[in-house]
């Protein structure tokens, strides 16, 4: 028996106030894991595809069509290599890349490929969808700077420092018996190149030594792609008020995932839940430091009110009902993270 059916009743219907609010704004969104999914199960993003239901997750969440329909026109992809095995990290990104290049080549008048804030501002002043790439774990650099600036020249314009394992740079969340407490020295290295060679640096999945380390280390502001809020859901992936804080001192952003296993406590959240998070955020550094990080296709269970990336209406009428104001709605669903992508990326 499911959790709940997906009947309309689940998805209230936008205001047209609202919707015209939501179309006049840029929309971020810092982790989306599409390309990966394409990768293993080689579908057309080019059309549209099905609604994703608890019964069928397998079914994909993002593609050209729905991203225009929901208004997001800034997508981050995340590149992903499998993190639990080391034989082939760097081939297996190499690949991947190799595929994502090759997608945006053959389908150049659908989205850009950035690799400066500029570009993003520019893409999404013409009216365009203007991606960037960011490599979820930095194992597949495998301990060597070559690795990184292969990587970077490829395309990856941030960078996840750790992922479910640990690896040379840097110690995962889950990590009960790290090799080493923060960051270790190539992990030093690598935030130190990542400033210098315009990438940003990317505190999901990370263990709260190393983000503490990563943030007091860079001279950028770093974001967290894709998580929760601990205050607001005490969960392993979720970050600490100290982190929050650390996040803002930087001037960073934090992107509020979509996964009702991170809002709680619920199995099946709502929209309100993801709120909860953002507010927590703004209440604690201000409205500069929130933003949206969805990780749809990453095998998550979205609010009962989004069945896929279409639907991210649903959160700007959730935040118009909170109370947010105009000014700070646009921040949060985009500004803030596009404030730091020209900041860091040039």
């Amino acid at each position: 028996m499911p959790l709940y059916d997906w009947k309309l009743k689940f998805k209230p219907q936008v205001p047209e106030e609202v919707m015209a609010l939501h179309r006049s704004c840029d929309v971020v969104d810092l982790h989306i894991d599409t390309f990966m999914i394409m990768k293993l199960r080689h579908m057309d993003i080019t059309k549209r595809g099905k609604p994703v239901t608890y019964m069928n997750l397998l079914q994909h969440a993002v593609d050209v069509p729905r991203l225009r329909q929901g208004g997001v026109n800034a997508p981050c992809w995340g590149v992903v290599v499998f993190p639990f095995h080391r034989a082939g990290f760097f081939n297996q990104a190499i690949k991947y890349l190799d595929m994502v290049h090759q997608w945006h080549q053959d389908h150049s008048g659908l989205m850009n490929l950035c690799m400066t804030g500029t570009e993003v501002q520019d893409t999404l002043a013409q009216g365009g969808i203007g991606g960037i790439l960011g490599l979820e774990g930095a194992h597949p650099l495998l301990g060597k700077m070559e690795n990184l600036e292969t990587l970077v020249q490829r395309g990856i314009r941030y960078l996840t420092l750790a992922h479910f394992t640990s690896n040379e740079a840097a110690i995962c969340a889950t990590d009960r018996k790290p090799q080493f407490t923060g960051l270790s020295d190539f992990g030093r290295d690598v935030v130190s190149y990542c400033d210098d060679h315009n990438v940003m640096i990317d505190l999901a999945h990370v263990s709260e030594p190393s983000f503490m380390e990563a943030a007091a280390h860079t001279r950028n502001p770093v974001i967290v792609s894709h998580t929760g809020v601990r205050a607001v859901n005490d969960m392993w992936r979720n970050i600490s008020d100290t982190q929050i804080r650390a996040v803002a001192d930087s001037g960073g952003v934090i992107g509020v995932i979509l996964h009702s296993n991170f809002l709680g406590p619920d199995r099946v959240a709502s929209v309100n839940r993801w709120v909860d998070h953002v507010d927590h955020i703004v209440k604690l550094v201000g409205p500069d430091h929130a933003a949206i990080g969805s990780d749809l296709d990453g095998a998550i269970v979205p609010p009962r009110e989004m069945q896929d990336i279409a639907d991210m209406p649903q959160l700007t009428w959730a935040l118009v009902q909170r109370g947010y104001t105009h000014e700070d709605i646009r921040k949060i669903l985009g500004a803030n993270a596009l404030r730091v992508f020209k900041q860091v990326m040039g």
